[in-house]
Parts: structure tokens; sequence; C-alpha cells
């Protein structure tokens, strides 16, 4: 089966679609759409983001000199 012709895919693309129409396609607007959507859910316990650890780089790990 081709993905395209998948009805839960098509589906997928139409809802897609008509919450971007919403927002007249502008990318940034939908974004912030996205952006409060999330923030609404954390906010209310409907999804959990794990803590982040950010990896930390030392030069004195590097075995090897940067050239330019």
């Amino acid at each position: 089966m081709i993905l395209k012709d998948d009805p839960i895919t098509a589906e997928i693309r139409a809802i897609r679609h008509q919450i971007s129409a919403t927002y007249n396609h502008d990318l940034t607007q939908l974004l912030n759409h996205y952006q409060q959507l999330e923030q609404e859910w954390v906010t209310h316990g409907k999804i959990d983001f794990p803590a982040r650890q950010v990896a930390t780089h030392s030069a004195s790990l590097c075995s090897t000199p940067l050239s330019v």
C-alpha cells in the first residue's frame, strides 16, 4: 500500500490543511497556535516533557586540534 493512498494519512492531511487554512496558511500564526497549544497542554498536565540534559564540551576533550 502506498502511503498517500492510506485513508488515515489522508484524514490527517485534511485536518492539518483545515488548521492551516484557519490561520491563512501563515507559518508564523500557525507556529504561534501550536506553541500556545503546547503550553496549555503542559500547564494542564496533559503532556510532560522530560528534563533535557545539556551536553558540555571541553576543549581538553578534543584530541585533534581544529584547523582553519
